[in-house]
């Protein structure tokens, strides 16, 4: 019976993928169902097999879980190879009186009329532990199981040879695809891990020393997922400016021990960390102000912003700029700090934007202000 659902079911599913390709996972998905459910009604006796709805992006009402749960047995992945989407539920699960199991009570390869039509479905067996009946209560989450290998390859043909090039112009090094911003971010959504898989994932990724990776790894990381000892490392193996403002961006700025490690790495000599203490320094000033001494920051940018190493002098300028702006005080100094300096004097920008040449942009800010 099951390879008589599966001759009738084979060749409407191919029917239907090629119909909707370009059409939503929602609808493809009704179709396919639809078209199995007929089939199986047909060929199958009556509470052996069931078709049962896909979790797809929570979609399952309140009721129609609480089916699923008594009813039929979750399978942990499906992936449907033609539009690569995964969802949390197997397209077929016994019903819990079927008697098609192995000895142990568990399934047999041949319980699953679906495995049949693995040419356009990969299902990935489970092996549960407990009674069907009993099936946990907890509505299942969607999970990758994508690998770095496989991570790369997808950056790996988003690349794009003019913003390559572009990247290297701004000291990017070769390890690079090329990937624009925006499909990174896109990529990041489809990779729904937990967070020991984030984790695991995401320093895989880091130790690549691949620009789009890293990249990637700051956007999928949680970060109070690691531990200060993790971030200090991933901080001092940066590839270039674009990772570094990421990583202190998404995790470094919203780490619970980012004041700590912000002391040590504004004493330490490795240019990143230096960049990472500075950054965390100047979002201190702009943000909060209050408590803070500007005279002992001023008296070190004097003495070193000239003779850093450039990668630490974005972010200690722009401490400067923030002193000047939010301690009025203290602004004549900053600006003559900048003068003096002439960091980014020469700065090209778009009309109607500020240059991070401090007297400037002291000026610009202030003088919108009021």
């Amino acid at each position: 019976r099951s390879i008589q659902t599966v001759k009738a079911t084979v060749p409407a599913t191919r029917d239907v993928i090629h119909r909707f390709a370009n059409s939503s996972f929602d609808l493809i998905a009704d179709r396919l169902l639809h078209l199995v459910g007929e089939s199986s009604r047909r060929y199958t006796p009556a509470g052996v097999l069931k078709p049962i709805r896909f979790g797809w992006r929570g979609g399952c009402s309140r009721e129609q879980r609480a089916e699923d749960r008594n009813t039929c047995e979750r399978e942990p992945t499906t992936k449907c190879e033609r539009t690569s989407m995964h969802t949390g539920h197997s397209l077929f699960a016994l019903h819990p009186n079927s008697q098609a199991r192995g000895s142990d009570g568990r399934n047999t390869p041949d319980s699953y009329a679906v495995s049949g039509v693995k040419k356009w479905f990969s299902v990935k067996q489970a092996a549960p532990s407990q009674p069907r009946g009993d099936a946990p209560s907890t509505p299942f989450r969607m999970l990758t199981t994508m690998t770095v290998k496989e991570v790369l390859a997808q950056l790996e043909a988003l690349g794009d040879e003019g913003r390559r090039k572009h990247n290297a112009k701004s000291g990017a090094p070769e390890n690079q695809f090329g990937v624009k911003l925006g499909d990174l971010r896109v990529v990041a959504k489809k990779i729904k891990l937990e967070a020991d898989g984030a984790r695991e994932l995401a320093l895989q990724l880091w130790d690549t020393g691949n620009v789009e990776a890293q990249m990637l790894a700051t956007l999928i990381l949680k970060p109070d997922s690691i531990t200060a000892k993790a971030l200090d490392t991933m901080t001092r193996f940066t590839t270039c400016a674009q990772v570094a403002d990421w990583l202190n961006a998404y995790i470094v700025a919203h780490h619970p021990d980012k004041n700590a490690l912000g002391e040590k790495w504004m004493k330490d000599k490795d240019r990143w960390a230096a960049r990472a203490g500075w950054n965390l320094t100047y979002a201190s000033v702009n943000n909060v102000a209050e408590g803070i001494d500007p005279v002992p920051l001023l008296d070190r940018i004097e003495k070193e912003l000239a003779k850093a190493d450039p990668v630490v002098q974005w972010t200690m300028n722009f401490t400067l700029g923030a002193i000047g702006i939010k301690f009025p005080k203290h602004r004549a100094r900053a600006i003559k700090i900048g003068e003096k300096v002439g960091l980014y004097r020469d700065w090209p920008v778009s009309k109607g934007c500020i240059p991070p040449y401090v007297p400037v942009w002291i000026d610009a800010i202030v003088n919108k202000k009021t």
